[in-house]
């Protein structure tokens, strides 16, 4: 059965915000300006591809240099290309803190090597069927079974999936009236992920007439969602916030908020990066503990919003009742 979060009322909006999406959101300090928006490319970092060469971690310790291919899945706010062709985002610049922090703490020269995938399956494989050298992020909840084939980072971030569909969907209010609400909707199944799972519980527990389509990114599910009132599904918190920040026109129902998740970078069962960043993770008492600026992804979600989703962003914060909105800093409080 999926976990129920209990609702509580931040203002009288006609919207209803849980208090441990709250909690968790006030995590999404989005941040725009001081920053994320210094980006510029740092040195010793390069594209990749699939032949990519890296090294293990003991390679570059006898070496005294080498090169860790990062494997990331796009996503706004955590991975992406800004305006001026810059890759950035949360989970980008906690693997430049970790270079640093290696460079400086074992006197190696470490270059990172970053390669987009945007199909989360073939992402997740890749990374299983790596040899070492080859770290991967994609948002990737931490469980038990996975342990089984990919080892995990520390976690990074707390998450809660929400289900959503399109706004002139009435709100739910009983998991028992699923096939009402969304009856002539389809489910979208993000094939590989602990969401298409919830999906697949969804329509067992409560809609075995439940059509489905299989999707492969969040892209293609924010492009499906464009199209009008037709689909439901599960997503990430901070992908539906991003979708809100882009106008696609989404609503969340709260009583099927799914919560207890963390997500933890992923590396192949035999690599060695397990150990540093394990230890970068916990240094000086723990990189997820550490204010801001040295670790601006804190223990919840952080995301961060380009300059130009604000505006459209502004509006929907105000339809959440979150305030209030900095110059620089937007914070959900």
């Amino acid at each position: 059965m999926l976990s129920k979060i209990p609702a509580t009322t931040i203002r009288q909006t006609g919207f209803s915000v849980s208090s441990t999406l709250r909690s968790c959101i006030c995590g999404l300090c989005l941040v725009a300006a001081s920053l994320m928006l210094t980006a510029c490319q740092p040195e010793n970092e390069r594209e990749a591809h699939a032949g990519t060469e890296a090294d293990s971690w003991q390679q570059i310790r006898d070496q005294g240099s080498g090169t860790l291919h990062v494997l990331y899945v796009p996503s706004g706010g955590f991975a992406y290309t800004d305006d001026d062709g810059k890759l950035t985002g949360a989970v980008i610049e906690i693997f430049r803190s970790f270079k640093s922090w290696a460079e400086e703490t074992y006197g190696v020269e470490l270059e990172l090597a970053f390669e987009p995938e945007s199909n989360w399956s073939r992402f997740y494989n890749r990374v299983a069927d790596a040899g070492d050298g080859l770290v991967g992020t994609g948002n990737v909840t931490i469980t038990e079974p996975r342990r089984e084939v990919v080892q995990f980072s520390p976690p990074y971030l707390d998450n809660i999936s929400v289900m959503v569909s399109h706004e002139a969907r009435p709100e739910l209010t009983s998991m028992d009236d699923i096939p009402e609400v969304f009856a002539g909707r389809t489910g979208l199944m993000h094939t590989g992920t602990l969401n298409k799972d919830r999906m697949v519980q969804i329509r067992d527990e409560y809609f075995p007439d439940m059509d489905t389509l299989t999707v492969h990114s969040n892209e293609e599910i924010m492009a499906l969602m464009s199209e009008g009132d037709r689909y439901f599904t599960y997503l990430d918190v901070h992908n539906f916030v991003h979708g809100l920040s882009d106008g696609i026109p989404m609503k969340r129902h709260e009583i099927a908020d799914d919560a207890n998740e963390q997500f933890g970078f992923i590396m192949p069962l035999n690599s060695d990066w397990i150990g540093p960043i394990t230890g970068f993770f916990e240094h000086e008492g723990g990189f997820v503990n550490s204010p801001p600026p040295q670790n601006w992804v804190i223990k919840r979600i952080f995301i961060i919003i380009p300059v130009s989703n604000l505006l459209p962003f502004r509006y929907r914060v105000d339809r959440f009742s979150f305030d209030p909105i900095e110059k620089s800093v937007m914070r959900m409080t």
